[in-house]
């Protein structure tokens, strides 16, 4: 997440949102970093995502979810998947969507 967010301009320190569900950072293009995570198998889940009003958010910058399940959001345009294989190796999957 820090790598994105350099990218994005963004000084401040990045930190996981698990405990709020989503944080904002301000850059020379904003980010919304979101962590699903507590609302995973949760009954009203879809309607906590709504809650967050995220729509603004992909108008006017980035938003990364962590945890989510891509039926939350209409729009999802990059689906990253991160598999571990070992301790120390990743396999990372990029899906695009337009």
């Amino acid at each position: 997440m820090r790598g994105i967010g350099a990218g994005l301009g963004i000084t401040e320190q990045i930190s996981s949102p698990t405990f709020v569900i989503a944080r904002r950072h301000q850059g020379r293009i904003p980010l919304t970093h979101v962590d699903l995570y507590r609302l995973l198998d949760h009954a009203n889940a879809n309607a906590e995502v709504g809650d967050l009003d995220l729509e603004g958010d992909l108008t006017s910058g980035v938003v990364v979810v962590e945890w989510g399940d891509e039926s939350y959001f209409d729009d999802v345009r990059l689906l990253v998947d991160i598999a571990i294989l070992t301790p120390g190796e990743r396999e990372v999957t990029l899906e695009w969507r337009s």
